[in-house]
């Protein structure tokens, strides 16, 4: 054994036994002196956090980055303030962006609360892994929640988890059980006459529906959600929500309506001093002015976006960001630029947990070195990023990325191949209700029927993804389909 380490392991030893030696009452006097020691180099007694099952924000001091340390002091030395401590250590934790340490902490709090409390620290430690990307991690913390949110009647705090849990069931691919949640969560809602969060119920239906390519409904539900928040007065959720609308209307080339209601959304977030919301709209209003072709405003607000993110320390969204802002270079042609910059998110993203985000980048990375001539490379990064979507259960990307990987395979001559991913992604995206990848999906793999000589069927599937295309108002995705079915019928000698 080297020198120094049989010196750690030792010193180990005889600080256990020098522990053990103490009699119990004076290990917990040892253990309350530590207590107040550190206390006192943080500045005294931390303050009693606001209840979790309301809405008041968390104050942050000077003690969190110790307040681990302190709840075991606390628990060791029995003087009462183990669960100040450790719900203190789980906020602290969930900022800094430690998943797993902040997921530990919220359920070693919850047997220290009662019922409502206890809901809520278990709710909490769901949504920290959800946001780091792991939904079938937060599911089960997620449903247990909701029992005992239920056992103590909390209609309004049930509401919320059962959204909570809309959303996993969303990205996980059950939108039939997504829309069963977020219905059951607007009843909720509406028996505890809590107009604001019925506003945010609807709102979710609003995303539902919009994804799922069902437009009028979307319309109604963004309507109906903006109209009982405005009438509520609560204008943090009435951002939020333009935010999620003006992306609705960019998907259906609507580029006025999203322009106007981006604006809208970053004036209330501004003028609420929301800068964490304005650093995310305005990475999104970016992408809106690079489809209106409007490059330069487009790297200015990514410049912004960045500014505010970096300010605040949003790692996750500042990670988000890079990947978008490397798009942009991909997309321009601007490749040696891009790959850096991929590189610079899917290293934020894996520093902060994020796997979902991982696996996303990873795709738009392999998109590059396809476009770059390094097709092997580009086939590694798809399939690299398959098995993170499917590791943290993202049925949407699944879908996307097996599309992608068989237009590679394509280009690469393995058609039997392709034809298979092409299947694969087709079933996902009419599972997920990814209505218009389906509909460019379905175009790609009609052409390459036409290419294997199977021309009835491929008239079937062509049918399919035109019509999808066409409900979707989708001009542009249209035209390029046709285009690549026009070269792809003249190759077989098929007519047009």
């Amino acid at each position: 054994m080297h020198a120094e380490s049989a010196y750690f392991f030792r010193h180990a030893l005889l600080r256990d036994a020098a522990y053990q030696l103490q009699l119990p009452g004076d290990r917990a006097r040892l253990h309350g002196m530590a207590f107040a020691s550190i206390e006192e180099l943080c500045g005294g007694s931390a303050p009693s956090p606001p209840p979790l099952e309301g809405n008041e924000a968390f104050q942050g001091q000077a003690a969190d980055a110790f307040a681990a340390e302190l709840a075991e002091h606390a628990r060791l030395s029995g003087n009462g303030a183990q669960a100040l401590y450790v719900r203190r250590a789980a906020e602290h934790a969930e900022r800094q962006f430690q998943h797993d340490d902040s997921a530990r902490l919220w359920q070693k709090l919850a047997p220290l609360l009662k019922t409502q409390g206890r809901a809520e620290a278990i709710r909490r430690a769901g949504l920290v892994l959800h946001r780091s990307g792991r939904p079938a991690a937060a599911e089960p913390l997620l449903a247990r929640a909701l029992a005992l949110h239920r056992e103590a009647g909390s209609a309004r705090n049930a509401g919320r988890t059962e959204l909570d849990l809309s959303g996993i069931y969303y990205e996980t691919g059950r939108v039939a059980l997504a829309e069963e949640a977020a219905g059951r969560a607007l009843e909720l809602f509406r028996k505890a006459g809590d107009r604001e969060s019925e506003g945010r119920a609807l709102g979710t239906q609003a995303g539902i529906h919009r994804n799922s390519g069902r437009i009028d409904q979307a319309d109604r539900a963004f309507a109906q959600a903006l109209a009982i928040l405005r009438d509520a007065g609560n204008r943090a959720q009435e951002g939020l929500l333009l935010g999620r609308l003006a992306s609705f209307h960019q998907d259906r080339a609507r580029f006025a309506e999203a322009e106007q209601a981006f604006a809208k959304a970053l004036d209330i977030h501004r003028e609420l001093g929301n800068r964490w919301n304005e650093g995310i709209a305005l990475g999104y209003l970016a992408g809106l002015y690079l489809e209106t072709n409007r490059t330069e405003l487009c790297e200015r607000t990514y410049a912004d976006a960045l500014a505010v993110l970096r300010e605040l320390g949003n790692r996750r969204q500042e990670g988000i960001v890079l990947s978008f802002v490397a798009n942009l270079y991909r997309e321009s042609g601007r490749f040696k630029d891009a790959e850096p910059v991929f590189e610079q998110a899917i290293a934020i993203h894996r520093e902060v947990g994020d796997r979902r985000s991982m696996g996303v980048t990873g795709n738009n990375l392999a998109n590059l070195y396809h476009e770059t001539g390094r097709d092997a490379q580009a086939l590694q990064s798809f399939e690299e990023a398959l098995a993170i979507h499917r590791e943290v259960d993202n049925r949407r990307s699944c879908g996307i990325t097996a599309g992608s990987m068989a237009e590679l395979l394509v280009h690469l001559g393995r058609l039997e191949e392709a034809g298979r991913y092409f299947t694969e992604a087709l079933s996902i995206h009419a599972e997920v209700g990814n209505r218009s990848f389906e509909g460019s999906h379905a175009c790609e793999f009609a052409a390459l029927r036409v290419r294997q000589g199977r021309v009835p069927e491929a008239r079937e599937i062509w049918k399919r993804g035109v019509g999808i295309l066409r409900d979707l108002r989708d001009s542009r995705g249209l035209k390029l389909s046709i285009e690549r079915m026009r070269t792809a019928c003249r190759q077989a000698g098929v007519r047009s």
